[in-house]
């Protein structure tokens, strides 16, 4: 029989803010010294889970769908469009719950199951699902996957075969065990309601809850990342924070909606997602270095030049990043604006059609390509002859 509970109004308040939000992508800000920021995609619909899998690729959740993202190569996939709100990820390489890839969907109140990036089926039924973590092996916790109902508790501990026992009361929507050392093996967890307001605590495996830090508006998601510290969004606050293992946090950068975050050790980048769309990455680095997407010194070239209509944009990006093409016609006025992308560094192309926005074809005539990356801004112009 499905678990079934009431949903609290802070919930219902948080799903309609993110289905209501303008789809207008967030701006990142980094408020530490020391690091580049970067947008990798443009508008990812409204993430909200974000995960690294075993084979290194980002995962994450939205109203679209569970999407495997892997910047290694830049190449993107969708896993499964059956989730219509996948809110909890977890990994299983071994042991009794094999090696699957576990979803929490909170529109279908059910905990699913798949071979990886692929289609998954229902491994058990939880109204309102949140947040998924499997503990350590042999550690204290046992050998069960922890789930949550989201923001109103409790965590339930589930069975190899899908059985929900519940475990502790605690009001929570992400839930996470350590990375060891000063933070140790143990869970942490959101926690909403408390004499302290809303913040981060730790859960032991007798279930005593300690507070960890507290005074967050809506803490959402949370990983271990630079200087092993750990690094928290607050979502409807729009900041990123960096905590210590004392509790002490600081402002690491501010992103309006920041909904998960995740460390990927095999670039050393942290990734942040907003529930407003669009996945960012932050590594270590000067910040007088070269912004991301920079354009290279040599001009783009259009070809053919003239054209009687399709034609190319070629250019050099001396970085990874965000690109955009827009054209105009010779009274400055917006002709066709070009879907952005995220483009490697080193030769891209842009094409056009030779059409407008309504997919019309232009006239003869002068018209302008202005390319934009990295803060930069290069024009170039091209004849259509008919």
């Amino acid at each position: 029989m499905p678990l079934t509970r009431r949903v609290p109004s802070i919930f219902i308040a948080v799903l309609v803010l993110a289905a209501l939000a303008p789809r207008a992508q967030a701006q990142l800000t980094l408020t530490e010294p020391g690091f580049i920021g970067a947008q990798l995609a443009g508008d990812f619909s409204k993430q909200i889970e974000l995960s690294v899998g075993p084979d290194s690729c980002l995962y994450y959740g939205s109203f679209d769908g569970l999407t495997r993202f892997c910047p290694s190569n830049n190449s993107t996939s969708i896993c499964d469009t059956t989730l219509s709100f996948p809110v909890g990820l977890a990994f299983s390489t071994s042991g009794a719950f094999g090696n699957f890839l576990y979803s929490a969907d909170n529109s279908l109140g059910e905990i699913r199951r798949a071979a990886g990036c692929t289609a998954s089926t229902t491994f058990a039924t939880l109204a309102n699902a949140g947040a998924l973590a499997f503990p350590p092996s042999g550690s204290a916790y046992g050998s069960f996957l922890y789930a949550c109902v989201a923001f109103s508790g409790p965590i339930y501990r589930v069975s190899p075969t899908g059985v929900l026992t519940s475990w502790n009361a605690l009001a929570t929507a992400y839930l996470k065990f350590g990375p060891g050392g000063v933070w140790g093996n143990g869970m942490y967890a959101t926690q909403y309601g408390s004499a302290t307001g809303s913040g981060i605590s730790k859960v032991s495996s007798t279930g005593v809850v300690s507070p960890l830090t507290s005074g967050l508006l809506v803490p959402e998601g949370f990983d271990w990342g630079f200087d092993g510290d750990m690094f928290a969004t607050d979502m409807s606050a729009g900041i990123l924070y960096r905590v210590k293992s004392t509790g002490v946090r600081t402002v690491f950068a501010t992103l309006t909606g920041a909904a998960d975050v995740a460390y990927r050790p095999s670039d050393g980048g942290l990734y942040v997602v907003s529930n407003q769309g669009g996945l960012y990455r932050i590594r270590k680095g000067s910040t007088t270095g070269v912004d991301a997407g920079a354009l290279a010194d040599a001009p783009p070239v259009v070809a053919p030049n003239p054209t009687n209509g399709a034609c190319a944009l070629r250019f050099v990006q001396r970085a990874a990043g965000i690109s955009r093409v827009s054209v105009f016609d010779a009274q400055g006025r917006l002709v066709r604006r070009l879907p952005e992308a995220w483009r490697l560094a080193g030769a891209n192309v842009a094409a056009w059609d030779g059409r407008d926005d309504q997919g019309a074809v232009v006239r003869a005539g002068a018209y302008f390509m202005r390319l934009t990356a990295g803060g930069q801004s290069r024009t170039t112009r091209v004849t259509i002859a008919r």
